[in-house]
């Protein structure tokens, strides 16, 4: 009996010691990533940080012309109000790629630090203009797979590619809505109003027929169009120039 007590009690002591190391192991991983975040949005931070494949500063960028262009393009000219859109304009067929109502907005993504692709995706006045938005569009050129899914955050999203490859890119446009629940989609002029029931969490990526709204096809485009991501009665609740 004194044998056998002695016997677990060395196995209990066994376990003990390993999870002791395991949480130490585990302590230690997560100081890892910890640190290595707090590096990254350091660095990016820091007013004369360089960006490797743009040796460009943050202090460079703080520049608004900088900022402006190309990053950002010039608002619509005389827009309606959303809800004359949702009224009188023609509600448009949209196909779902992708719709999570369960997504969750992340705050970070591996991919936007400076480390990787050459800061690439890493700018800190670029991180800020898409993290004040919630709708997104872009034609389905190669970028999309490339600048525009990275710099929106869904590179890693599980999306078909034969959902949105185009023999021409231009034949179709890409939306992204996050944290909402999109319901229709109405087009007037060079505005394409989105409405939704605003939600915490979600992810909803569509596409829509260039055809459908001539104010997008290059052919006839005159100027930007404005989409609009509004709530059922047309009060905004974000926007996208593209």
């Amino acid at each position: 009996m004194k044998k056998t007590d002695k016997r677990g009690s060395e196995l209990l002591l066994n376990f003990l010691a390993l999870c002791v190391c395991s949480a130490i192991g585990a302590i230690g991983t997560t100081e890892f990533y910890s640190q290595r975040v707090f590096a990254d949005v350091t660095a990016a931070a820091t007013p004369d940080y360089k960006y490797p494949h743009t040796q460009t500063t943050n202090k460079d960028m703080l520049d608004e012309s900088y900022f402006q262009s190309p990053y950002t393009m010039p608002f619509t000219s005389s827009p309606l109000p959303p809800a004359s859109v949702i009224r009188e304009g023609k509600q448009i067929p949209f196909t779902t790629v992708l719709n999570d109502p369960e997504w969750k907005r992340p705050a970070y993504k591996t991919y936007w630090s400076p480390a990787l692709s050459g800061g690439r995706w890493s700018h800190l006045t670029l991180r800020i203009h898409y993290a004040l938005h919630r709708v997104f569009a872009s034609y389905l050129t190669p970028g999309i797979y490339y600048d525009f899914a990275h710099d929106v955050g869904i590179w890693d999203e599980p999306v078909d590619p034969s959902a949105i490859v185009e023999k021409n890119p231009f034949e179709k446009m890409l939306f992204v809505v996050m944290q909402a629940d999109v319901k229709q989609v109405y087009a007037r002029g060079n505005q394409i109003v989105i409405t939704a029931v605003p939600r915490r969490n979600g992810l909803h990526m569509f596409t829509i027929n260039t055809r459908d709204v001539p104010s997008t096809e290059p052919q006839t485009r005159i100027e930007p169009n404005l989409v609009q991501l509004v709530t059922e009665s047309g009060h905004e609740i974000d926007y996208w120039v593209v």
